[in-house]
């Protein structure tokens, strides 16, 4: 009997309940009339049982497993591997892309990116409400969310503890901003009102993290105040650093909160108690949870092998259902079964940089054909063994605004590079003058600079020698690009990455690119794009908002676009696929389980033979 199913009809009773609150809302128990239907055994019958209680939130609810001679169906059961074992559970200082899968499963968020549209849902949050200005926010929450945690004295039991309320977001908020709790990357969360005064204040009192815009209009009704019109708000919410976190918890348990016998969550799953210290974690579906699972799985089995090789001979024993894979077996595998070879973006898009002070580069027609001549595909195989994705505009998939990867852009296209080129007021590539080409101190990116300067040669007709390569360490390209740069030492064209801090087009297009509200490392002149741009980012209509980013990819990137930049690939990883399961992989943060599928007969069937 699973530990997740031992407890799923006692919890019926959790939906049923219709909380009146009396008293003080803010200091003290807060006091509850309570109208709960729960299923009991009369003389071996379940029966309903309706009643009125009145308790106290405070004191925790436990939950009493069902009998354990209930016949019941095998779970299903997703098998994975992690590195290494995580116990850093603290949603704002997760940094481990496994880390961000735990979190992800077991705390509830506002809102939710969908890892198969990049749609941004309600989950905490039922509905929400802007005013006319765009700068206040206030949500509708569920009522019937729960902190939970395993009964340290006896694994058979759950506590129900309270619901998630919006008290809890307020203490979320403060806590983030507070400069004390050293949250990596705090500055994206600067559109809340008074954040970014509290975060640089050095030790903030009570009264100071009181004037963050963020309050609670009574338990499950929450208001935030912006410093700008900003939809993406939504996208932001759906980060591990804004996942809500129950304030009494944590300051009775100080820094050990989080260790998992003693983790409160709220999430799709829950830390079995039935996990073995350093060797394998359990996760089981959350019976209190109230939202509908995409997927079916009923429970996690995270085993710690710290070498892929390890986790790949597992999966070919058909004891995992997914594993990284070692590139030595990809071509292999996929010459037999393609189908369980998966390709996984890891949101980190590179791209060549142009200098529009430079007297090749400021002519659209220029930046255009060197952009048109370049083969992604070739690119990533003869130097990257095939491990990413050509990108023909910059957002890439799993991010909300983005196109899909082979829509908008141009691409690779020679014919269209030489017409470009000679639309240009140098009409061959070898009447240019010398250009300058900085990249990377690494040997792949030289060779990267190496083949791309000999696609130029191959497809404009350059010569080799007018593309002078200089490598150098990664903080001096960085010095050499910046917008203020000596102009003797800015060179024509560079290599450098980009890596977003939240899953949403605004932070491509927008925290990239604009002319005055980026690094502007381009040097490029302020256009209709960047007014453009300011204005998507507050459009609350979410079909507006994603048609908005479509146009302004194909103002930057297609043809006759922009082309302030040449975005070549998004790197990638391979993983390998069991055929039972089904998953839309997350390109952005943690692993939705909830949404794996797994067909269980067939995995044990499989496994049987």
């Amino acid at each position: 009997m699973t530990f997740a199913r031992k407890y799923l009809r006692p919890l019926l009773l959790l939906a049923s309940w219709s909380l009146l609150l009396i008293g003080c809302q803010d200091d003290g128990p807060r006091v509850e009339e309570v109208v709960v239907t729960e299923v009991v055994r009369i003389e071996g019958q379940p029966v309903e049982v309706t009643r009125v209680v009145t308790r106290v939130v405070e004191l925790p609810v436990t939950v009493i497993a069902q009998d354990a001679t209930d016949t019941e169906a095998t779970p299903v059961t997703l098998d994975v591997s992690y590195p290494t074992r995580l116990t850093q559970l603290d949603p704002v200082r997760v940094l481990d892309p496994h880390e961000h899968d735990l979190v992800q499963n077991l705390f509830v968020s506002l809102t939710s990116l969908n890892p198969a549209t990049g749609a941004v849902e309600p989950q905490l949050a039922e509905s929400w409400q802007v005013s006319g200005d765009g700068r206040t926010w206030i949500f509708t929450l569920r009522p019937n969310i729960y902190w939970v945690q395993n009964d340290e004295d006896d694994e058979t039991q759950l506590k129900v503890l309270r619901p998630v309320d919006a008290h809890d977001m307020v203490f979320t908020v403060r806590r983030l901003c507070d400069p004390t709790t050293n949250v990596p990357d705090v500055f994206i969360f600067y559109i809340i009102a008074g954040c970014e005064a509290i975060h640089s204040s050095g030790r903030p009192t009570t009264s100071d993290l009181q004037s963050i815009g963020v309050n609670a209009i009574d338990d499950f009704t929450l208001e935030f105040q912006l410093t700008k019109p900003a939809d993406y708000l939504l996208t932001l919410l759906t980060l591990p650093a804004l996942k809500p976190l129950p304030a009494e918890h944590l300051e009775s348990l100080g820094e050990g909160w989080d260790e998992e016998n003693l983790a409160v969550t709220s999430g799709p799953f829950i830390l079995s108690a039935t996990s073995l210290s350093g060797a394998r974690t359990v996760l089981e579906r959350n019976p209190a949870w109230p939202l509908p699972f995409t997927g079916n799985i009923d429970q996690v089995r995270i085993l710690y092998l710290n070498k892929s090789e390890d986790s790949f001979d597992l999966w070919r024993e058909q004891q995992l259902d997914l594993s990284p894979m070692p590139l030595a077996e990809v071509a292999a595998l996929t010459a037999v079964n393609p189908e369980k070879v998966t390709l996984v973006l890891n949101q980190r898009v590179f791209y060549l940089g142009y200098n529009f002070d430079s007297s090749i580069f400021r002519e659209p027609e220029l930046r255009r054909a060197f952009a048109a001549a370049i083969d992604r595909q070739r690119l990533i195989d003869e130097i990257y063994a095939g491990t990413g994705i050509g990108m023909r505009h910059l957002t890439p998939p799993g991010t909300f605004g983005a196109p899909a990867v082979d829509e908008v852009g141009t691409g690779y296209d020679p014919e269209y590079a030489r017409q470009q080129m000679a639309a240009s007021s140098y009409p061959s590539c070898r009447l240019l003058p010398d250009m300058t080409y900085l990249t990377g101190p690494s040997d792949r990116q030289l060779q990267q600079a190496q083949l791309i300067r000999q696609m130029w040669v191959e497809e404009l007709d350059c010569n080799e020698e007018q593309i002078r390569i200089t490598q150098v360490q990664f903080g001096e390209l960085l010095a050499n690009t910046r917008e203020g740069a000596n102009p003797a030492v800015r060179p024509d064209i560079w290599e450098l990455g980009w890596r977003p801090y939240f899953p949403d087009a605004h932070n491509w297009l927008h925290d990239l690119l604009h002319c005055s509200e980026s690094e502007n490392r381009n040097k490029r002149p302020c256009s209709a794009v960047d007014s453009q741009l300011q204005q998507a980012a507050g459009v609350t209509d979410h079909e507006e908002r994603v048609a908005l980013y479509r146009q302004l990819e194909r103002d930057l990137f297609a043809d006759g676009g922009l082309m302030p930049i040449v975005p070549l690939f998004s790197r990638a990883d391979y993983l390998a696929r069991q055929s039972w399961l089904q998953y839309p992989p997350a390109y952005f943060g943690g692993e939705h389980y909830d949404f794996y599928v797994i067909d269980q007969t067939v995995k044990d069937i499989s496994r049987s033979r």
